[in-house]
């Protein structure tokens, strides 16, 4: 708990050392290097599963998915050293997760002064997002009974926390990488959860073309392999390698080991949260949209048309398993 104007106000985030927060701000990024990036529970996994099948052509022989693509934010505290190459294992590219927003997020320059990394950002609908973090966190890091998904709305859109990497709010963090994208069209591939759900096959092309794959004469076996094995019917066969022996709360906290996968279904946040509660974040999420962006966008759909509208973004868009740049 943090105490604001002498009330207590829960953080709702992984107790994080300082000293693995550091670490991951000041991870030195090489030439070619992947980063899944999301704020919490918006796909960020996902991501790490499909550039991971990418680059291996279907590795399945690992025993949690941060141990191959590591979590910035919290390896330190896993034991994970982030400067491996992973060439080891695997061949190039070198793979990455953060939470981080743009702001925090390592920016390695080459000599030539251009970024090293290429950044994968995916975005979901905040009702979807909000729900799928109250019930990935309840009874860990707070109980069902202390905080009401009334309750949490407020709290998970405005966060508290003593380092400032943590208190960028989910629509802050969407502004921050947008706005990024838009400065930088050639590292950074602007994904849509749903958009990913609707065209995986897309969604996996686009990302294998971005992640400089695409020249590979084994190409489409990797597109193929990579699509079958991130689907949500395989990784929920394979529940146990997500987040499970290699994670933040099971290390700081009470592990309860109950299902927390991201059931996979857009639209449920509204089913979960009832009406009042959803009219209760419909309203929040328009006061964030406004500061962001203005009176003109008061909703994540005008997010969505927003971005789809910016040309000059390196965006995912639905293609029916072709891109224009096969």
């Amino acid at each position: 708990m943090a105490t604001q104007n002498g009330q207590e106000h829960h953080t709702l985030q992984l107790n994080h050392s300082s000293e693995t927060l550091t670490k991951g701000l000041n991870c030195e990024f090489q030439k070619g290097d992947i980063v899944c990036a999301s704020h919490q529970k918006s796909g960020t996994t996902w991501c790490q599963q499909i550039v991971h099948q990418l680059r291996s052509k279907g590795d399945m022989n690992f025993t949690d998915i941060n141990k191959v693509v590591p979590f910035i934010d919290s390896a330190f505290d896993l034991g994970i050293d982030l400067k491996s190459d992973q060439a080891e294992l695997f061949a190039p590219p070198r793979a990455f997760k953060t939470h981080f927003s743009w702001e925090w997020i390592p920016k390695t320059l080459s000599k030539s002064n251009e970024l090293n990394a290429r950044y994968l950002y995916i975005t979901r609908d905040p009702h979807d997002a909000a729900c799928s973090s109250y019930e990935y966190f309840s009874d860990v890091i707070f109980s069902s009974d202390e905080i009401s998904p009334s309750k949490f709305v407020e709290i998970w859109s405005t966060p508290s926390h003593p380092h400032p990497v943590r208190k960028v709010g989910p629509i802050s963090h969407i502004a921050s990488w947008y706005r990024a994208a838009q400065l930088y069209p050639e590292n950074i591939l602007f994904l849509f959860y749903e958009d990913v759900q609707a065209d995986l096959a897309g969604a996996v092309r686009k990302i294998g073309n971005f992640v400089g794959l695409n020249d590979r004469e084994d190409f489409e076996e990797r597109i193929k392999i990579a699509t079958d094995q991130s689907s949500f019917s395989f990784m929920k066969k394979y529940n146990n390698l997500y987040n499970k022996e290699c994670s933040p709360i099971k290390k700081h906290y009470r592990f309860i080991n109950k299902d927390r996968t991201n059931k996979g279904v857009m639209g449920r946040g509204r089913q979960f949260f009832g009406y009042e509660t959803s009219k209760k974040l419909d309203g929040i999420i328009q006061t964030h949209f406004n500061k962001e962006f203005g009176n003109h966008i008061n909703t994540y759909a005008d997010f969505c048309n927003l971005v789809k509208t910016n040309l000059t973004l390196n965006l995912f868009r639905p293609c029916n398993g072709n891109d224009e740049n096969k």
